[in-house]
């Protein structure tokens, strides 16, 4: 259950990508064995309508293969090595479905789903499916998604993004939201304040590899912090134990 904790929980961005290839079952069972507490994933569906996880529209990046995800069958997308291009170690990794990855994370870890391109319901009925409602908080850029998913449920968890707004005032009354994502480098104390006193759960999103970032985020008094390299927490904590 997301909820308020004295240490920010840390959002492992893709998995822990940096140590296996991005969106990857392995690199989700990283962000398990090292005892992170939610994983962002991004979710697109196949031509077919089966909802998948990667991140970009193509599989050209990410796997041995080519082409548009939503034009690919799930059977198709089966077939692609989505681990060769980060190292051959991790030859023959899959592109998961989504079903799997709440399957396999439940009782682990929470996860923050990023729609890209995808039926917002058939999403919600899968997490619904896995009585994940409240280990699980969505986004999308589609203004129209996140109006859909707050129109089937109103308890769904929403995430907004600070940055997209003028004010503070304005993310809260478009979306309603549970958690609010803030430019790590770029937000202000004060407003982490506002959304803890509103009940909003604060996120600041940093991907650089920066101690010095990273250690006044882990001070700044968010609840949660979204990390491209999470790892490198490792190496605050050590910094601290030794002075």
């Amino acid at each position: 259950m997301l909820e308020k904790h004295p240490h920010p929980k840390i959002v492992c961005h893709r998995g822990v990508k940096t140590f296996a290839p991005e969106n990857t079952p392995l690199a989700i069972d990283l962000a398990i064995g090292l005892g992170f507490n939610i994983v962002e994933i991004d979710v697109r569906q196949t031509k077919d309508g089966v909802p998948v996880v990667l991140h970009d529209s193509s599989a050209n990046r990410t796997t041995d293969g080519s082409g548009e995800i939503k034009e690919m069958s799930y059977v198709d997308v089966c077939k692609l090595d989505a681990g060769s291009w980060f190292n051959p170690f991790f030859a023959g990794e899959p592109i998961p479905r989504l079903e799997d990855i709440l399957a396999h994370v439940k009782g682990y870890l929470e996860v923050y789903i990023e729609i890209k391109e995808a039926e917002p319901k058939i999403l919600f009925e899968l997490v619904q499916k896995f009585d994940m409602l409240g280990d699980c908080f969505f986004w999308s850029k589609d203004i129209k998604v996140m109006d859909e998913l707050r129109l089937l449920n109103k308890n769904v968890r929403l995430m907004a993004r600070r940055y997209d707004f003028s004010t503070l005032k304005d993310t809260i009354k478009r979306h309603n939201p549970q958690v609010i994502e803030f430019d790590g480098l770029e937000f202000t104390h004060e407003e982490l304040k506002d959304c803890r006193e509103l009940g909003i759960l604060s996120m600041p999103y940093y991907t650089g590899s920066k101690l010095n970032v990273l250690k006044k985020l882990i001070d700044s008094g968010a609840d949660i912090l979204n990390l491209g390299n999470p790892k490198l927490i490792e190496k605050i904590m050590i910094n601290d134990e030794e002075e």
